[in-house]
Order: structure tokens, then sequence, then C-alpha cells
């Protein structure tokens, strides 16, 4: 910790030559911030997207607000105290051309993903733009609108306090990838039966697989998306087509026929929903029965 002090000190002074300063401090200092962020997108350690953000928002914007400017700052400081010092060698003026160049290409930089620093901060607050409402009649748990960051946890406690639900009946148009998982996990934990009778769109068809009878009324509307739920705004291509892979994984866990694994994620015309037929939903495993007009509530 005082070796950091006295370095930190050293280059807030400007004890450091303007060739140390830029090219054995600032330049690594900006390739290892770069290759941290994309390894960082790549690898998407933590699956919990609120709890991976909330880790790393704070450790880039000290990173940003902080250490990069304090870097800047003490390199052009460097720069200037030599050129003071050799009256203004060529040297000084092309590295501080250099400096002011990476300054300007950071701050583009910056200023071209601020949607992503914006996805950032509403997930680390759970700032949704969804809303799910959850409805108990008898046995059964019916859950609509769209899966929010806390999702998972309302349902399990409903269910601990109503033992007797057996079927969670499903009308969401999509939500909160992470909670799809996790929604699916309890309910198969809970060897829960699950029911769609308006809509089960996108990563509500994770919940849906979830259940140990899943069953669909004819009005009903099933649909897959490839994309949706899959981009928070900062996943890598690679991270998202990697957690396709794992949703794939789990589709077959849950009897999804081998043959349809793939044309469940392949890309649609103009990035549209796969909307099969309930027959087909039937035969290839994502569904387990069919609902009629006799079939009871």
């Amino acid at each position: 910790m005082r070796s950091l002090n006295r370095f930190v000190h050293r280059l807030w002074i400007g004890d450091f030559s303007q060739g140390q300063a830029f090219w054995a401090i600032l330049i690594p200092a900006l390739l290892l911030l770069k290759f941290s962020i994309a390894m960082l997108s790549l690898m998407n350690v933590i699956a919990d997207p609120v709890v991976s953000t909330r880790i790393w928002l704070p450790i880039g914007l000290v990173c940003f607000i902080i250490l990069l400017p304090l870097l800047f700052a003490a390199t052009l400081k460097s720069i200037w105290i030599a050129a003071q010092q050799f009256k203004g060698g060529y040297q000084s003026l092309l590295l501080a051309a250099a400096s002011a160049g990476l300054m300007f290409l950071v701050v583009s930089d910056l200023y071209e993903h601020r949607s992503v620093v914006q996805s950032m901060w509403q997930i680390a607050l759970k700032q949704d733009d969804f809303s799910l409402q959850l409805k108990t009649t008898e046995n059964r748990l019916q859950l609509s609108g769209a899966l929010t960051y806390d999702s998972t946890q309302r349902v399990r406690t409903v269910l601990n306090q109503s033992p007797q639900i057996d079927t969670v009946e499903l009308d969401l148009s999509g939500g909160h990838l992470h909670e799809a998982r996790q929604l699916s996990a309890l309910i198969t934990q809970r060897q829960l039966n699950t029911a769609v009778r308006n809509e089960c769109s996108g990563t509500c068809m994770l919940v849906l697989v979830g259940g140990l009878k899943r069953t669909a009324w004819p009005e009903s509307t099933l649909r897959f998306h490839r994309t949706i739920g899959y981009d928070n705004g900062y996943r890598s291509e690679w991270t998202i087509e990697r957690e396709r892979r794992a949703d794939q994984q789990l589709y077959a866990r849950r009897g999804v026929s081998e043959s349809y694994l793939f044309p469940i994620f392949y890309p649609q015309k103009n990035d549209a929903y796969l909307e099969p037929g309930l027959d087909v939903l039937k035969n290839t495993g994502v569904l387990t029965h069919l609902a009629d007009a006799t079939t009871p509530a």
C-alpha cells in the first residue's frame, strides 16, 4: 500500500520522465483496460446480471472517472516539465499530441458506448421496464406480464405460503433471461405443472418447459425468439451464443426433441418470432398435453 501511495504521488507531481509516463505507464494502462473489458465481455463469469453488473460497474466508473483522468493529467504534466527543462524539444510536442489524440479516442469511445453504461446502471439498480402480476386461484398460480428481476423470489414466497399449488399458469410476453432460468429450475424442483391459456413468448418458453405436465389451450400463442432476452446491452455475441447453447441443453433435459433444438434458435426473417403450431410443439416435446374446450381449468 505504501508503494502504491508513493507511485501515485510520484505520478501526480510529474516525477517520472515524459517517456516513462507515456510509454511505460499510460500506454500499458490503456491496453490493460481494453483487454480487461474484452475479457469480461467474453467470459461473463457471473451468470446473474445484477450481481455481475454491481461488481463491474463501480470498478469501471473508478477507472474512467478517476484512474484515466489521473493518468492523462500526470502524463501531460511530465511532458510539460520536460518541455520546460529542454526548452520545447520536439519529443515533448509529439508526446503531447499523441496524448491528446488518445484522450480524444477514449472520450469518443465512451460517448459511443454511453448506452452500455446506461444499461448497466439500470441493471445494477434493478430499474425494470417490466412488471409481473401474481394471482392465486385454488391450486393454480397465475403469472401475467413479464419476468422482473425479483420474479423467482416472489413466486417462491407464494409457493411456500400456498403448498396446495400444483400448476403455474403463464401469460408472459418475456422478461429477464436469468429469472426465466431460475424460475424454470424452481418449477422443476417443486415438480409443478405449467399451462398457457394466452401468451408465452421469448424467455417464457424456458419457464414453460420447466413444468412436469405442460399444457396449452387452442387459443394460446407460444413463440420463441432468438435474440430477445439474451442481449442486455453489453454482452458479447460470443457470450450470447454460449448462453443459447446452454438453453438448448436445458430444452433437451426437459424432453424437447433433439431435432428441434436448432430451429428454436434459428434466425428468422426480420428477426421475427418463431411461432410454431401447437401440434408441432406437442410432437417435439415442448408441450406434453393439448387442451380443448372440454378440458377443465
